[in-house]
């Protein structure tokens, strides 16, 4: 009981010191939807925020397609716990490049491109930024962001040092891509700037 009583005082002291100072993070506009939808009594009420797909009864829908990918992995004999190598599973990088820039992409055949797997689209931002901070081809070069984006995605870039720029992506008028400020933008910048 002793040792219990120890730990939450080093707990209390350590929060209210060392912590105390760390500012709280700017709320996400776009999660905060979902909050708001969650205090929501209106039995009515549907929530456009988050990209999830939900059933008539408001409850999370998955898609067919998931399930059986679910499926296969868990029925694949090969399927473990391990922990993956650094990068991720080398088939799912490697797919993942070939659905992107093409199978017949030069760059891959001539293994200029490196995948590697992350959690999530935030973890994925970590990782390219924390990457960039250190080897960015052109020092001092600024990261462009899109405008609209995520809360977080400014911040994350920040956090690892870099400079960040938006260039304009939504026409609000048309509901479309803002094609000409974009490539106005892109085209403006600086040489070795990072999309």
């Amino acid at each position: 009981m002793c040792s219990l009583a120890v730990i939450s005082c080093l707990v209390r002291y350590i929060a209210n010191s060392v912590f105390e100072l760390v500012p709280e993070a700017v709320p996400d506009k776009i999660l905060n939807l979902s909050v708001l939808y969650k205090a929501d009594s209106d039995p009515n009420k549907v929530d456009l925020g988050v990209g999830a797909y939900r059933d008539n009864d408001g409850k999370p829908w998955i898609l067919s397609a998931v399930r059986k990918a679910e499926a296969d992995v868990m029925s694949d004999p090969n399927f473990n716990h391990e922990y993956l190598g650094v990068g991720g599973i080398p088939e799912l990088t490697s797919g993942a490049a070939r659905i992107i820039f093409g199978k017949d992409c030069s760059a891959i055949s001539e293994n200029r491109i490196y995948s590697i797997q992350a959690v999530s689209g935030t973890g994925a931002l970590t990782v390219g930024a924390s990457f960039l901070a250190q080897f960015k081809p052109v020092p001092g070069a600024p990261v462009y962001i899109s405008d609209p984006t995520w809360a977080n995605h400014r911040s994350i870039f920040e956090t690892a040092g870099h400079e960040v720029r938006s260039y304009p992506y939504c026409d609000y008028a048309s509901l479309s891509l803002d094609i000409d400020g974009l490539l106005s933008c892109l085209r403006s910048a600086p040489a070795g700037s990072i999309v």
